[in-house]
């Protein structure tokens, strides 16, 4: 950890607004925007090989030693839940990316190698708790520069002691992120991580996309106010030109709690947190909240923020590859510790007032 957990925090109202991190300011107003202190640029270099390979991957968000959280498990029912909706996703290749797919489509066919398929390289015993398989994110290097795991990376940023790295995923046509509410305001020390630079598609040490820095950072009012599960949810704007380079997922909000999803990220436990990783299994609800999500896996730190995605296809785009929650942590009920995770249910309470058609589409 980077900080010592409060021993007594004050119970908060919740607050159903959204906050920016406003730079400058030492309380942000509900509409402000917080904008780099240095150039995009500047900070994209200050991130040397050094502060990545020395990154402490954050750890989960822990609700039951949050004092002042408004618990998932004790508010909302299913029936409160609104109506389903999704946005689709798209990928964006170049010309040279699909020379590549189609030079790498010919050579997979010469050599009878079977194209990952979901839907049949998986058994069926999901659904349960601890129950998922668990496999590298793709099988080959060159698969990072392809869709949908180019739109899927790392997240570096400066927190107390060092450099602090989380999951994230492109969300939308206007170089928007998500991930973990945790990964950008920090409810032990009542402040904003900084710097926060996006690197899609990490491969150890290859970067195919380069970084992007961000411009400004979103998170629930509740999430400041009150934490919560539920609200551990953050939305962060980089420099233009990210979603045009990787494509984007679509996302998904007020869907079914029992969906067989894929989870991408880079947890430190897995290849020292430099390669994507995925585990495979079915939601439940955790710990019967109907606001929080549960699925089998393996990932632990690091993992923060990462897509739980719903209809995944590889290469698709469209009506796929919709990005149902964010890794969020683990609680008692969830499963066992490194075998069961949870993260925030997408709703119209979280992902929509965040990632509006202004921020995101």
């Amino acid at each position: 950890m980077f900080v010592d957990r409060q021993m007594i925090r004050t119970a908060l109202a919740a607050c159903a607004g959204i906050v920016l991190l406003q730079s400058g300011l030492s309380s942000a107003a509900e509409t402000a925007v917080v904008r780099a202190k240095s150039a995009p640029s500047v900070i994209e270099n200050s991130l040397t090989g050094a502060m990545i390979e020395t990154a402490e991957p954050i750890p989960f968000y822990d609700e039951a030693g949050d004092l002042g959280a408004l618990r998932s498990d004790l508010n909302e029912a299913e029936e409160n839940i609104g109506a389903p909706g999704s946005t689709e996703s798209r990928d964006q290749p170049n010309g040279a990316q699909r020379d590549l797919l189609n030079e790498i489509d010919t050579e997979v066919d010469q050599s009878n190698e079977a194209a990952l398929d979901p839907l049949d390289d998986f058994g069926d015993d999901f659904g349960s708790i601890d129950k998922f398989d668990t496999f590298p994110g793709y099988r080959d290097k060159w698969a990072a520069t392809q869709y949908p795991w180019k739109a899927i990376g790392t997240l570096y940023f400066t927190a107390p002691g060092g450099t602090g790295s989380c999951s994230a995923s492109v969300i939308g046509r206007r170089d928007a992120i998500v991930t973990a509410a945790h990964c950008c305001y920090n409810r032990d020390t009542r402040s904003w991580y900084s710097n926060w630079v996006f690197v899609p598609g990490k491969d150890r040490n290859t970067e195919p996309y380069g970084r992007f820095a961000y411009t400004s950072a979103r998170v629930l009012g509740a999430w400041i106010t009150s934490g919560g599960r539920q609200n551990d949810v953050c939305v962060i704007k980089t420099r233009t030109g990210l979603s045009s380079r990787t494509g984007w997922l679509g996302r998904s909000w007020n869907q079914p709690q029992n969906e067989h999803v894929f989870t991408f990220g880079y947890p430190g436990n897995k290849d020292g947190g430099l390669r994507q990783n995925a585990c495979a299994s079915e939601n439940y609800p955790n710990c019967g909240s109907a606001l929080v999500n549960a699925t089998g896996c393996d990932k632990t730190y690091g993992d923060s923020g990462a897509p739980w995605i719903r209809v995944y296809r590889p290469r698709v785009s469209g009506a796929a590859n919709y990005v149902n929650s964010v890794t969020s942590g683990w609680d008692t009920c969830t499963g066992s510790f490194g075998r069961s995770y949870n993260g925030a249910r997408f709703t119209d309470a979280n992902i929509v007032p965040l990632c509006s058609a202004s921020v995101c589409d």
